[in-house]
């Protein structure tokens, strides 16, 4: 009962630290730029954060569930040893003023998990480096491709700038857009990061889990 009660609290407290979070990553610009109030914001976080948990966010919860390690070995023991790594290693990361996805820290932790049982699925995990790292070059290009295009301002990018001014509001939806998106994004992986190893004990159906947490993200 006792492991329960600390499981419940821990990822709740997990889920409305990285709601806080992803909530000021997601709508700053349409915040910032007051193109919506942080009230707005708040309330369009919440719907999107659902709507990516209850679309995707099961894949990824299955994936930490059952693929990393196998799920003979995950019990209510390691995942409270799981979730209060990654919570100690988020803090860690905050206090330091060091980004750090939560996704690879979950997904780190339940490695440690694996390799104390001597149940690791390294090819898997070799998988998903390697997509993480491919992911992270293909930004790195589109954003230095896109700077050189646009800035700063020259000659050459001079008709870009006034079709810019000339569709300010055309380019404040796009923006909302952008960060609907992403609050998308956050309920497909990081939901699915409290969800999932709740899921791999059997403590919390999907649906369900998607449905409490999300809301907790958007408090």
């Amino acid at each position: 009962m006792i492991q329960i009660f600390l499981l419940i609290t821990i990822s709740i407290f997990w889920a409305m630290n990285m709601g806080a979070s992803g909530l000021a990553v997601s709508f700053a610009p349409s915040v910032g730029s007051n193109i919506i109030s942080k009230n707005k914001a708040i309330l369009f976080f919440t719907i999107f954060v659902l709507a990516g948990s209850l679309l995707v966010g099961s894949r990824v919860a299955r994936t930490l569930s059952s693929k990393i390690i196998d799920i003979k070995f995950i019990s209510q023991e390691v995942v409270l040893i799981i979730l209060f790594s990654v919570c100690a290693a988020l803090f860690l990361a905050n206090i330091l003023k060091i980004p750090q996805s939560t996704s690879i820290i979950t997904v780190s932790a339940f490695i440690g998990a694996g390799l104390y049982f001597k149940s690791l699925n390294l090819s898997f995990i070799v998988y998903l480096i390697l997509i993480w790292v491919g992911v992270s070059i293909c930004a790195y290009f589109i954003t230095y491709f896109i700077m050189r295009k646009v800035y700063p301002p020259s000659q050459k990018n001079l008709r870009f700038y006034e079709k810019f001014y000339r569709h300010q509001g055309k380019f404040k939806k796009w923006t909302l857009f952008t960060d609907f998106y992403s609050a998308f994004g956050i309920g497909t992986n990081n939901v699915a990061n409290v969800v999932g190893p709740l899921m791999a004990v059997n403590l919390i159906k999907p649906v369900t889990g998607f449905l409490i947490f999300s809301f907790l993200f958007g408090l």
